[in-house]
């Protein structure tokens, strides 16, 4: 299972290629030469690769497309790769995408945005009702150990989402909620969405910056984005853990043994 890759939405190109695109060819490349007799390589992709921004997307209905993201369009491009291998070679890929990943040890997302609750800072912008494609990580797990199980997989690609799909108020509500932060009032979007793009062109001035928000993250937590789980449903026999609330609690649970931690001398 290859789950190894950078994941981030403001990294460069050529270093997304490097840590995803070229990660990915050379472990194939390198499985193909020491395993010929494989019987599965199932590879983590992204959602992402199928659109965001609408209900019920499907790679046959996409949604909005995320190929500004370097990191969606090399996600894209390992896929490529895999399914080429497959037609020509029979090289046995399973492809999982899951949605938005959020968990304990999360260091990417999680840890940030409970640091900035901590300290005050609003996460919910808007009235916070869209809802989004969460995937918890049991549920990666999950879906990867039905795709083993079963042959007829080989060859397909599938969405991985927790069947219920909570609301950014109810997420980041509970984030606030366990570090003792709840938010107070709303915080309209179209001023949030300007202060994004200044912060971007400011990071084009000074590439070392890493603001806290990009124009991309401010129209995901304010667009409603779910995907359809019909056919990892019918066909990997998927049981998702869609008890969100124990998840979102899990999270919260591991980053104050995390800053107990940290805090230690």
């Amino acid at each position: 299972m290859h789950a190894a890759a950078l994941v981030s939405d403001s990294a460069p190109l050529w270093e997304s290629r490097r840590q995803i695109y070229e990660v990915t060819r050379a472990l194939v490349e390198k499985t193909e030469r020491l395993y010929p007799r494989l019987a599965r390589f199932i590879y983590i992709s992204s959602a992402l690769t199928i659109g965001y921004g609408a209900d019920a997307i499907t790679e046959e209905k996409p949604g909005r497309s995320a190929d500004f993201l370097p990191y969606c369009r090399m996600k894209k491009l390992a896929e490529e790769l895999l399914r080429e291998r497959h037609r020509q070679a029979g090289f046995p890929i399973v492809i999982l995408r899951p949605g938005d990943v959020y968990g304990p040890r999360d260091r990417t997302s999680c840890l940030r945005m409970l640091d900035a609750a901590s300290n005050g800072a609003p996460l919910i912008v808007g009235r916070g009702a869209c809802r989004f494609g969460l995937t918890a990580p049991t549920n990666i797990a999950r879906a990867a150990l039905a795709a083993v199980d079963r042959p007829a997989a080989v060859g397909s690609a599938y969405t991985v989402v927790n069947r219920s799909s909570p609301t950014y108020r109810e997420f980041f509500g509970a984030l606030q909620a366990g570090v003792g932060k709840p938010q107070k009032m709303y915080v309209p979007v179209t001023p949030v969405l300007a202060a994004a793009l200044i912060l971007e062109l400011a990071r084009r001035l000074i590439p070392r910056l890493d603001p806290p928000i990009n124009f991309y993250r401010i129209r995901r937590i304010t667009t409603q984005t779910t995907y359809d789980m019909g056919k990892t449903l019918r066909e990997l026999g998927y049981n998702s853990d869609d008890d969100y609330r124990t998840q979102f609690a899990q999270i919260v649970a591991w980053y104050h043994a995390e800053k107990r931690r940290r805090e230690k001398p």
